[in-house]
């Protein structure tokens, strides 16, 4: 069993987002002591919380997340997508590094 504090260490999280997390019906814990204050992650509840950083790290919305729609098509589509992205990025550079040169030269 991990404490909260573990799991948020682990995975570079804060409390406050693996309590919205929770919320979110995305993760369990284990809820222990009287007021049921103390949540605690098992293996399988820890296997959860990487799976649902993984998903997010790979920049699905909470809410494809939350309805377990991630799928080799929505995989795909995604990949699509950070290629996409990443050309537009590397076009910025570019143009960025030319601006910088013009000016360096002035």
């Amino acid at each position: 069993m991990r404490t909260i504090r573990q799991i948020a260490d682990e995975f570079g999280l804060s409390l406050r987002t693996l309590r919205y997390y929770e919320q979110r019906g995305l993760i369990k814990s284990k809820r222990f002591s009287s007021d049921k204050s103390l949540r605690m992650y098992d293996d399988e509840d820890h296997a959860r919380v990487a799976q649902v950083v993984r998903w997010v790290r790979m920049g699905f919305m909470l809410s494809e997340i939350e309805n377990d729609a991630i799928d080799v098509h929505k995989l795909r589509a995604q990949l699509q997508y950070i290629y996409d992205r990443m050309a537009e990025l590397e076009t910025a550079a570019l143009l960025i590094k030319e601006e910088i040169r013009s000016k360096s030269h002035s």
